[in-house]
Protein backbone atom coordinates (compact mmCIF):
# COMPACT_ATOMS: atom_id res chain seq x y z
CA UNK A 1 0.00 0.00 0.00
CA UNK A 2 1.25 3.30 -0.93
CA UNK A 3 0.71 6.42 1.45
CA UNK A 4 0.24 9.51 -0.14
CA UNK A 5 2.86 12.33 0.79
CA UNK A 6 0.05 14.73 1.91
CA UNK A 7 -1.05 11.80 4.34
CA UNK A 8 0.27 12.75 7.42
CA UNK A 9 -0.73 16.95 7.14
CA UNK A 10 -3.61 15.88 6.37
CA UNK A 11 -4.19 13.48 9.62
CA UNK A 12 -2.58 16.52 11.42
CA UNK A 13 -4.97 19.26 10.26
CA UNK A 14 -8.12 16.84 11.38
CA UNK A 15 -6.86 16.93 14.79
CA UNK A 16 -5.56 20.36 15.16
CA UNK A 17 -7.07 22.62 17.81
CA UNK A 18 -8.41 26.45 16.33
CA UNK A 19 -6.33 28.45 18.73
CA UNK A 20 -3.33 30.07 18.02
CA UNK A 21 0.14 28.83 19.58
CA UNK A 22 0.46 30.61 23.03
CA UNK A 23 3.84 32.75 23.39
CA UNK A 24 6.11 33.24 27.01
CA UNK A 25 6.95 31.19 29.67
CA UNK A 26 4.07 28.22 28.87
CA UNK A 27 5.41 28.19 25.37
CA UNK A 28 9.37 28.31 26.44
CA UNK A 29 8.36 25.42 29.07
CA UNK A 30 6.31 23.39 26.17
CA UNK A 31 9.56 23.38 23.71
CA UNK A 32 11.56 22.87 26.41
CA UNK A 33 9.51 19.53 27.67
CA UNK A 34 8.89 18.47 23.99
CA UNK A 35 12.78 18.58 23.26
CA UNK A 36 12.60 15.41 25.68
CA UNK A 37 13.70 13.85 28.87
CA UNK A 38 17.02 11.62 28.34
CA UNK A 39 16.53 11.16 24.64
CA UNK A 40 14.56 8.17 24.38
CA UNK A 41 13.47 7.23 20.86
CA UNK A 42 10.93 8.65 19.70
CA UNK A 43 7.76 8.70 17.16
CA UNK A 44 7.83 11.82 15.68
CA UNK A 45 4.35 13.12 12.87
CA UNK A 46 6.22 11.69 10.43
CA UNK A 47 5.61 8.14 11.60
CA UNK A 48 9.34 7.48 11.02
CA UNK A 49 10.86 6.85 14.55
CA UNK A 50 14.20 8.11 15.71
CA UNK A 51 16.44 7.17 17.73
CA UNK A 52 19.76 9.02 18.78
CA UNK A 53 18.60 11.46 15.78
CA UNK A 54 19.05 8.82 13.27
CA UNK A 55 16.17 7.21 11.59
CA UNK A 56 15.06 3.65 12.80
CA UNK A 57 14.22 1.07 10.10
CA UNK A 58 10.67 0.23 12.04
CA UNK A 59 9.63 -1.50 8.76
CA UNK A 60 12.11 -4.07 8.90
CA UNK A 61 13.46 -3.99 13.08
CA UNK A 62 9.84 -2.99 14.43
CA UNK A 63 10.49 -0.40 17.62
CA UNK A 64 13.45 -0.25 19.35
CA UNK A 65 13.30 -2.77 21.69
CA UNK A 66 13.95 -2.70 25.53
CA UNK A 67 12.55 0.47 25.90
CA UNK A 68 10.08 2.91 25.83
CA UNK A 69 9.47 4.84 22.40
CA UNK A 70 8.27 8.20 23.05
CA UNK A 71 5.28 9.50 21.33
CA UNK A 72 4.10 13.37 22.19
CA UNK A 73 0.59 14.35 22.41
CA UNK A 74 0.80 18.35 20.97
CA UNK A 75 -2.04 20.72 20.48
CA UNK A 76 -1.59 24.62 19.68
CA UNK A 77 2.23 23.78 19.51
CA UNK A 78 1.81 22.84 23.05
CA UNK A 79 3.13 19.58 24.76
CA UNK A 80 -0.46 18.26 25.98
CA UNK A 81 1.17 15.22 27.15
CA UNK A 82 2.80 12.12 25.90
CA UNK A 83 2.49 8.18 25.41
CA UNK A 84 5.37 6.04 25.95
CA UNK A 85 5.27 2.99 23.58
CA UNK A 86 6.07 -0.49 24.88
CA UNK A 87 6.95 -3.09 22.45
CA UNK A 88 6.34 -6.46 22.62
CA UNK A 89 7.98 -9.38 21.25
CA UNK A 90 8.60 -9.04 17.20
CA UNK A 91 6.02 -6.10 17.16
CA UNK A 92 6.46 -4.57 13.90
CA UNK A 93 4.10 -1.28 12.70
CA UNK A 94 3.43 -0.26 9.02
CA UNK A 95 3.97 3.45 8.42
CA UNK A 96 0.13 3.56 8.43
CA UNK A 97 -0.24 2.05 11.97
CA UNK A 98 2.48 4.50 13.25
CA UNK A 99 0.83 7.26 11.97
CA UNK A 100 -3.19 6.62 13.01
CA UNK A 101 -1.05 6.76 16.58
CA UNK A 102 0.33 9.95 15.86
CA UNK A 103 -3.24 11.16 14.47
CA UNK A 104 -5.03 9.22 18.00
CA UNK A 105 -2.37 10.89 20.19
CA UNK A 106 -3.40 14.64 18.48
CA UNK A 107 -7.00 13.81 19.18
CA UNK A 108 -6.25 13.39 22.73
CA UNK A 109 -4.07 16.57 23.17
CA UNK A 110 -6.58 18.50 21.51
CA UNK A 111 -9.17 17.78 23.77
CA UNK A 112 -6.92 17.71 26.39
CA UNK A 113 -6.24 21.49 25.23
CA UNK A 114 -10.00 22.44 24.59
CA UNK A 115 -10.89 20.93 28.13
CA UNK A 116 -8.43 23.52 29.40
CA UNK A 117 -9.35 26.25 27.37
CA UNK A 118 -13.39 25.50 28.31
CA UNK A 119 -12.26 25.23 32.22
CA UNK A 120 -10.59 28.86 32.00
CA UNK A 121 -13.77 30.52 31.01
Amino acid sequence: MTIPASFPRRISRVASVTAPPPDGPVARLSALLAAGIGHPPRLPRTGQVVVGGRVWDAEREGLPPGTHTELLAEASGLLQGRFLLTPGPRTQLTLEQRLVAVARADQAAAALASGRLASRR
